[in-house]
């Protein structure tokens, strides 16, 4: 069905209010023609390299669905006020499912530098005293281990496991 076709970047036009939105699209000969394009599409990922702030939480799920949650680090720096070059640090959740929890869970420590590849997602809870709380995370989908070993360093013997798996 787009085989032959490709998108202009913007919008052709300016559309006034309750106009329908079309965008130019250019097929591979040449011509051109307008097609509808949804205006509800969006883009929703999350890349970020970051440390490992703590040992990853890892539980199931009531089907039996390995979850990790792991705190990273994410610094930067940049100046302040003063002139004066500062560490900036954000704490950001990421929870990863599945053979990722798995590995994640296996072979992450405290310290370790990763490369985080995912969605941003709200949910909301109820904490110990009842109260809805609301939380953002990022659902990984892609998780690389940067850096060495569980502690960042080089890799040692006892890092691999026998796992006939592979």
């Amino acid at each position: 069905m787009y085989n032959n076709t490709y998108c202009a970047d913007p919008p052709t036009q300016i559309h006034q209010k309750g106009e329908r939105k079309k965008w130019l699209v250019y097929d591979r000969r040449g011509g051109r023609r307008r097609r509808e394009v949804p205006m509800t599409l969006g883009v929703n990922r999350v890349t970020l390299i970051g440390n490992v702030g703590r040992d990853p939480e890892v539980r199931t799920t009531g089907s039996g669905l390995p979850v990790t949650n792991i705190r990273l680090a994410v610094s930067e720096r940049r100046r302040d006020g003063g002139g004066d070059w500062r560490e900036y640090t954000d704490w950001i959740t990421v929870v990863c499912f599945g053979r990722t929890a798995e590995n994640v869970g296996d072979h992450v420590g405290k310290g370790k530098l990763l490369f985080v590849e995912g969605r941003l997602q709200n949910r909301n809870f109820k904490d110990k005293d009842g109260n809805e709380r609301w939380t953002t995370e990022v659902v990984a989908d892609r998780v690389l281990f940067l850096g060495g070993g569980r502690d960042g360093g080089p890799l040692r013997d006892e890092d691999y496991e026998d796992d006939d798996d592979r």
